[in-house]
């Protein structure tokens, strides 16, 4: 890894961050970690199969997602087409995962479900042969 300023590093450092929800946020570290976190609903604006997500310019780096206690869903084509996404956290308090949230994540490996089974939107995990 390097550092921003150039220098070797076993540091890992957050390369982007913004919301997606009022009480929601994000951040995306060096190692491809995309942590979403705070309280409420994931929410952007989006169209079904592509995802308009905020930390989708990254979308090439992201290779594991974790949604943190205390988000209550994750939105309609959150994920979908992220072709390095390989492991995915859901935590207990997500309520419902929308939509082709998933779809399209042939490299998805794993997906852990903590606590009871959300909702799962329509096509959620079109294309992917992951373990649940």
């Amino acid at each position: 890894i390097q550092a921003p300023d150039g220098s070797d590093s076993d540091q890992i450092f957050v390369i982007a961050r913004g919301t997606c929800g009022g009480g929601v946020q994000w951040a995306l570290d060096t190692q491809g970690r995309l942590a979403i976190y705070g309280i409420g609903p994931m929410t952007f604006a989006g169209a079904r199969g592509l995802s308009a997500a905020p930390w989708a310019p990254f979308q090439d780096q992201i290779t594991s997602v974790e949604i943190m206690e205390g988000v209550t869903t994750v939105a309609d084509t959150a994920f979908a087409g992220f072709p390095n996404l390989k492991e995915v956290i859901i935590p207990d308090s997500v309520e419902s995962v929308g939509a082709s949230a998933f779809a399209g994540c042939g490299q998805l490996q794993e997906i852990t479900v903590q606590g009871d089974a959300p909702t799962f939107g329509t096509d959620c995990f079109d294309e992917v042969t992951a373990k649940r």
